[in-house]
């Protein structure tokens, strides 16, 4: 047969003393053949079947995956994603209570976001191949983990979506305007589908920001509200209570075409709580220092617990005047902080804000602690 006669030709060209490894190795490669043979017929035959379809499926897109995930992370890392995410979302950082708004980093993952309330300075985040779409997905998870840092995990799920989005729109808005349809169509329009209320929220925190209420007192009086409600039954309203600020600094803003004839009471609000006020500084060449601390003076008569001084730009030296003033002449209110406005009252860029704690509301709340602390 032919194979035979190939064979010996092929051993009379070589060395006999090779003759034993050549047979070897011929037979070697014919077994292997045979088994390859059987195996690959046997794949066919459990494929054919649908055995191990989903398996070899299952394995094409792990390894697309894999590669997808290095290259837009590559992609992710060139385009600088983290420094332009956190150079975004400092600018609004002195409008907030200390140690809220600070600079994370970007830890790349092929899972989903990471969204854990884990007290370190990481986003975990998943790659994109649109740069845009990255971008978006940092400023929405850096707020979600900077905002309300101690009192998230009883901030009702509403309002804290409602206050991020609002946040989110408002800087892409102002500094990354080129992203702001796809914020709108991509996020924003999704989360309004999912939960309808948060529009209204929505609406309601865009009216009193418009006027510079909404990070110099909403944000930190909902805040201080969850603080005192984290143990009493306060808590079981939270969402009714917080609302309650927005819609009192939404009256406010609809009196403010002259402000000077909103009644005293309406400057000031006292729940179960909590209570506050606030006092405008504006036109000094009409009235003088003195009448602003006499303002002051009244909120301390009524033990009113929160204090807040709000000036416009061109009157930060009088605001900072007044600060003073109140700080030595009212021993019962202690200045907490010092912020920068997003709009002043009139609707403006930029002002001066501050918030004084009176000394009573303060051991009221030690109080509260220490009670819960005992039993």
């Amino acid at each position: 047969m032919f194979e035979e006669r190939a064979l010996n030709f092929l051993l009379e060209k070589i060395p006999e003393t090779y003759h034993p490894n050549i047979i070897s190795l011929i037979i070697y490669a014919g077994f292997f053949s045979i088994i390859g043979s059987f195996l690959w017929a046997l794949w066919k035959i459990f494929c054919s079947f649908g055995l191990l379809k989903d398996y070899s499926v299952k394995g094409k897109i792990f390894l697309a995956e894999h590669f997808e995930y290095e290259k837009f992370k590559k992609d992710a890392i060139s385009s600088d994603i983290e420094n332009i995410v956190n150079n975004t979302i400092l600018k609004v950082r002195k409008e907030f209570p200390e140690q809220w708004i600070s600079g994370l980093s970007i830890k790349w993952v092929k899972e989903a976001h990471d969204i854990s309330t884990k007290k370190d300075l990481i986003v975990r985040m998943r790659p994109f191949e649109n740069q845009d779409t990255n971008i978006i997905n940092g400023i929405d998870l850096f707020l979600r983990k900077l905002l309300f840092p101690n009192n998230k995990d009883i901030l009702p799920k509403t309002i804290k979506n409602a206050v991020r989005l609002h946040l989110s729109r408002r800087i892409i808005a102002e500094y990354k305007q080129y992203l702001l349809p796809k914020f709108e169509s991509d996020f924003l329009e999704p989360s309004v589908i999912e939960n309808p209320t948060i529009a209204s929220y929505l609406g309601k925190y865009k009216k009193i920001d418009e006027k510079g209420f909404w990070s110099s007192i909403f944000i930190r009086e909902s805040d201080a509200f969850l603080k005192k409600a984290r143990f009493s039954n306060l808590r079981l309203r939270s969402e009714d209570e917080i609302q309650v600020i927005a819609d009192k600094l939404g009256s406010i803003v609809d009196k403010m075409q002259d402000y000077r004839e909103i009644p005293d009471e309406d400057w000031y609000y006292e729940t179960e709580g909590n209570s506050y006020s606030f006092i405008l500084v504006a036109h000094p060449y009409n009235i003088g220092s003195n009448t602003y601390v006499d303002k002051a003076k009244k909120c301390d008569i009524k033990k009113i617990g929160h204090l807040y001084i709000l000036g416009n730009k061109e009157e930060v030296s009088l605001t900072k005047r007044i600060i003073k003033l109140i700080s030595r002449e009212i021993p019962n209110y202690r200045l907490e902080s010092v912020f920068d406005l997003y709009k002043d009252y009139r609707g403006e860029r930029g002002g001066m804000g501050a918030l004084f704690i009176h000394r009573h509301h303060s051991q009221i709340e030690e109080n509260i602690i220490e009670s819960f602390e005992r039993e």
